[in-house]
């Protein structure tokens, strides 16, 4: 009798093992994998702000489909709630998407953007499971024709 019920604590743990794992393994295969580059396509001088208008693109380096539901821009020294952009792009695996967005920064840091810095966006995206996720990605520029 002891022997079969040390079998069933055992096989108790190791289904409640497998319970346990499952769901995290299911999200790690989700991770998303985003890069960035943007462009400057338009810009205009306000006093001590700078709007711009910026070309995004977006890779998706995962294995499954992402749908991105908004952007932010940010500048976490300077983060504003004016930055958020809706968003309707879907970008497949593998897949690259691209979209105009603008934006009104301080002029201090895009001209910190023409010095070599980066900006950094928080994109708000749904992944193929219907999971909701943050995610923040630093863009890289692309050189422009206008030397903006």
């Amino acid at each position: 009798m002891n022997s079969r019920f040390l079998f069933s604590c055992r096989l108790c743990l190791a289904l409640a093992a497998v319970v346990a794992v499952t769901p995290q393994l299911t999200q790690a295969r989700e991770v998303t994998r985003l890069s960035g580059s943007y462009q400057v396509v338009e810009k205009s001088n306000a006093g001590p702000n700078t709007t711009v208008r910026l070309q995004i693109q977006l890779t998706n380096l995962g294995s499954a489909r992402v749908s991105i539901q908004r952007i932010a821009l940010r500048d976490f020294s300077h983060p504003t709630h004016d930055g958020v952009r809706p968003s309707a792009l879907t970008i497949p695996a593998g897949g690259t998407a691209g979209s105009i967005q603008e934006f009104t920064v301080p002029r201090v840091e895009y001209e910190g953007w023409q010095s070599g810095n980066r900006p950094t966006i928080v994109l708000e995206l749904s992944t193929a499971s219907g999971r909701r996720t943050t995610e923040v990605l630093r863009l890289t520029r692309v050189s422009d024709r206008k030397g903006n």
